[in-house]
């Protein structure tokens, strides 16, 4: 009989210590009502003597009574109050647990020498070390989990992510991720983000990222510290300015950033958004749009060949792109979405002249 599975891959009723064997036992005296031993072993097809000591097991755990005929014939105890009563006890001990966990951290605070300065970085050296570190992030978070992305990368896609992240989604964390031009060009990449955005993952991209960051709730950051290699020693970053700081810069790369979507046939797209784009530039993203050329717009705003020129390079900037083309695009896409008529709108054209 196959077993309910959860998405981590555990059996359902593995959480509540309940092994598969004894779930097997439970559903069959569920199917037989008053049966002995001799008949759970007959139907588990197992020896009567392990069919006993499940019996036994099951019994301790509220799943199943007997009677005190000879010989012994057990009934199964109703689903819903049975499991509900483990559940609860369950419940009990995780709450111990955290009280304990609490109970620990205040007495690290009571006995840690306040002359001494608290320990805000922390050099991580091993693989290991660091894949439990990111996980912990994964499964602790409660708020918010905010990433950078950048080559070099092991792995697009570590084994228990998925998983991890679908848990922190279920708790209401918002996963915000920020990827550069180079980790879109990586094999695998635009498909790892096509999952991610399904799931719910918001990601935008820039041109280029100065390094890779993973940071939780605003409690905790890991920063990888050689952009060379995929591997190798990563900081742990705790509460502080500087993480304070961290957070804020990647707000700011938000705001220039260019959100991310899939057409339906999963092709990668950019969506427009509220680009932060000075006052001054605005006219030239409306007649760059319409297809005018370089040597038109400039005798349209009364600028010479050389102020457009510069005009240009700040528009570049503020769209957050590398080259001509990309802020050509850019550019024309925040004009679709405040409303450019469209049949004015001719997106080759406007590649085409801004090169």
């Amino acid at each position: 009989m196959s077993q309910r599975r959860v998405a981590s891959g555990q059996r359902a009723f593995e959480v509540l210590g309940i092994s598969e064997a004894e779930e097997q036992v439970y559903r069959q005296l569920l199917a037989h009502s008053a049966a002995t031993r001799t008949d759970i072993a007959r139907a588990a097809q197992i020896p009567a003597s392990t069919a006993q000591r499940l019996l036994d097991s099951i019994q301790l755990k509220g799943l199943a009574t007997y009677s005190p005929s000879h010989p012994r014939r057990y009934l199964a105890a109703v689903p819903d109050m049975a499991i509900e009563a483990l559940i609860r006890r369950q419940q009990e001990c995780l709450q111990r647990a955290r009280l304990a966990a609490q109970e620990m951290q205040e007495q690290i605070a009571r006995t840690r020498d306040r002359r001494a300065p608290e320990q805000v970085v922390e050099l991580i050296e091993s693989d290991a070390a660091e894949s439990l570190v990111y996980e912990q992030f994964q499964r602790g978070a409660q708020e918010e989990i905010i990433t950078l992305m950048r080559p070099p990368v092991s792995s697009l896609e570590p084994p228990y992510e998925c998983t991890a992240q679908a848990e922190a989604r279920a708790r209401g964390v918002v996963l915000r991720s920020i990827v550069d031009a180079d980790f879109l060009a990586l094999p695998g990449a635009v498909e790892r983000l096509r999952s991610d955005t399904e799931a719910g993952t918001q990601v935008r991209s820039v041109a280029h990222l100065p390094f890779k960051m993973v940071l939780v709730d605003r409690r905790a950051a890991i920063i990888p510290l050689d952009l060379h290699q995929a591997s190798g020693k990563v900081m742990l970053l705790r509460s502080s300015a500087l993480l304070d700081a961290l957070r804020a810069l990647f707000e700011m790369l938000w705001a220039k950033s260019s959100p991310m979507a899939f057409a339906p046939g999963g092709e990668l797209a950019v969506r427009a958004h509220e680009m932060v784009v000075p006052a001054a530039l605005q006219d030239l993203i409306a007649l760059m749009c319409a297809g005018m050329n370089d040597k038109a717009i400039a005798v349209e705003l009364k600028m010479s060949a050389r102020t457009f020129e510069r005009r240009v390079v700040s528009l570049m900037k503020a769209l957050g792109a590398r080259t001509r083309f990309q802020a050509g695009w850019a550019a024309a896409l925040r004009s679709v979405a405040q409303g450019v008529d469209r049949e004015r709108l001719d997106l080759a054209c406007v590649a085409r002249r801004i090169k």
